[in-house]
């Protein structure tokens, strides 16, 4: 490993650990909310992918289970892998194990509280709706396409 890249990795790390203190202290203030606690940004995220999931669920296309948060059955937004080996929404687990230190999926015990923000799922999720583009392009644009060809029909 370069030391560019151990560098970008050790940011990684600290940056990711930073954000888990941040979001835990988010999950804890809002225990009497109903969902996890997003930033702003993360629920601007997820609006953004939940309308992508909308189109494709419109054209009878499946969301592949891996994608979706076993928590909130949801995009991923910002993924993690804990110590049970499995991905969450960071905000949705913070949540979970604010109110009981288990494992979603299997009820053990987490051997420990340790968040690894997993890079690669956001590749998988970008590739997988980067397949659908030519639906997910005019849906999210809000039929452009459409537009234009009423306005060359008047000029016509």
């Amino acid at each position: 490993m370069s030391i560019t890249q151990a560098a970008l990795r050790q940011y990684q790390i600290l940056s990711s650990q930073n954000q888990a203190n941040l979001l835990q202290n988010q999950a804890t203030s809002s225990q009497n909310q109903d969902g996890p606690a997003y930033t702003q940004a993360e629920h601007e995220l997820l609006d953004y992918f939940q309308r992508k999931v909308e189109i494709l669920e419109a054209h009878g296309i499946h969301i592949p289970e891996d994608l979706l948060c076993p928590i909130t059955g949801q995009i991923i937004v910002n993924p993690v892998s804990a110590a049970d080996g499995r991905i969450y929404e960071k905000a949705a687990l913070l949540k979970w194990t604010s109110k009981k230190n288990t494992s979603p999926m299997t009820g053990l015990y987490f051997a420990n509280n340790v968040l690894h923000p997993i890079i690669l799922y956001t590749n998988q999720r970008d590739e997988f709706f980067q397949k659908y583009k030519d639906i997910l392009e005019p849906g999210m644009k809000g039929n452009k396409s459409q537009e234009n060809k009423e306005v060359k029909d008047t000029k016509s």
